[in-house]
């Protein structure tokens, strides 16, 4: 319970580190994979908690639900994506990539296309309607590590090892740029709500912001003091929310590029940080096998929820109130509820 911090409901049923998590915007459905290579939908809105839970060989490294909320992408170690019902939690098709292990994808925001990441230096795309590949797109020299979609533009965004970024058409496959300036692995990958900005995270201690319409330099964002493992744009698109190996969540003003605030508490490396769609709370989940909540306007941590392991994954529903799930390095599934 997110408003007085009584302990909810864990759901067991990971016996390894839970890798991905996300959830339905109706928060009736929520979907975690694990590198003990199972996919499990929880249905939230029943009060059983049993796991339709299924194996296909390969760690899950990434998931993504359609913005309809009628079926899920499931990228794995193996190379393969899943497209799974969420009503039914039945397998609808099964496409084999040209990629030897999946470590990130996106879905377009008309459910149409599905953009994957590679441990093998790879983009590719692949086509909901017909189960195949497109399209491999190369250029990065280092696994791809994160993939965000512009959707009125038709471009995808893909942040590797390499230490760069790479802007492609999603119509004909073209490179359009590459984002050069960081000085190290490039770990996260977000872009603003009027999709003006790109924003990244670096191993490097920076953030930057990119112009997307190529007319102005990056912004370079420094103050963390270790590299930064997660990076978001809050729903309003006024603030760039970071997390990193420093301990820290920090709060930036995308419009400036100034920091606005900077929020401590965890102690250990803070892995996932996400926003409610009110962009009014920040949930922050870290190695020190803490969940915490941030008022963005008010400055102030609201609280504290102790788990049993490293939080290795978090998301947020648009419900109201919100809903909060997570993942940890020991296969626990945390489901929480903010009450006013």
């Amino acid at each position: 319970n997110l408003k007085t911090w009584a302990r909810g409901r864990v759901l067991a049923g990971h016996y390894h580190a839970v890798s991905a998590i996300a959830i339905s915007s109706d928060g009736k459905r929520m979907i975690s994979g694990s590198r003990d290579k199972n996919l499990i939908i929880w249905r939230l809105d029943m009060n059983e908690f049993e796991p339709d839970r299924e194996t296909y060989g390969g760690s899950v490294t990434s998931l993504a639900v359609s913005s309809d909320g009628s079926f899920c992408i499931v990228g794995r170690y193996n190379g393969t994506i899943l497209l799974k019902a969420l009503d039914m939690g039945v397998v609808l098709n099964k496409l084999v990539t040209n990629q030897t292990a999946i470590v990130s994808l996106a879905l377009t925001l008309d459910n149409a296309w599905v953009i994957s990441g590679s441990n093998n230096w790879t983009v590719e795309i692949s086509s909901i309607a017909s189960i195949k590949s497109v399209g491999i797109y190369v250029g990065h020299t280092g696994p791809v590590l994160g993939i965000a979609v512009v959707p009125n533009s038709r471009l995808a965004i893909s942040c590797s090892g390499d230490k760069s970024l790479s802007v492609w058409n999603l119509d004909n496959g073209i490179r359009e740029r590459v984002l050069l300036g960081h000085t190290g692995s490039v770990r996260s990958v977000a872009v603003s709500p009027d999709e003006w900005i790109a924003v990244s995270g670096s191993e490097d201690r920076t953030i930057r912001l990119w112009d997307l319409q190529g007319n102005t330099p990056a912004r370079v964002l420094i103050g963390h003091e270790g590299g930064v493992r997660s990076v978001v744009v809050t729903p309003d698109g006024w603030r760039v929310i970071s997390g990193g190996t420093d301990q820290t969540v920090r709060v930036w003003k995308a419009s400036i590029g100034e920091l606005d605030k900077t929020f401590t508490g965890h102690r250990g490396t803070v892995n996932s940080v996400v926003v409610t769609a009110d962009s009014q709370r920040v949930i922050s989940g870290g190695e020190d096998r803490t969940l915490r909540v941030w008022d963005l306007n008010g400055g102030r941590e609201l609280g504290c929820v102790a788990l049993d392991a490293a939080v290795t994954c978090v998301a947020v529903a648009p419900t109201q109130p919100p809903l909060v799930v997570a993942g940890d390095a020991a296969g626990n599934v945390y489901c929480l509820e903010w009450v006013e």
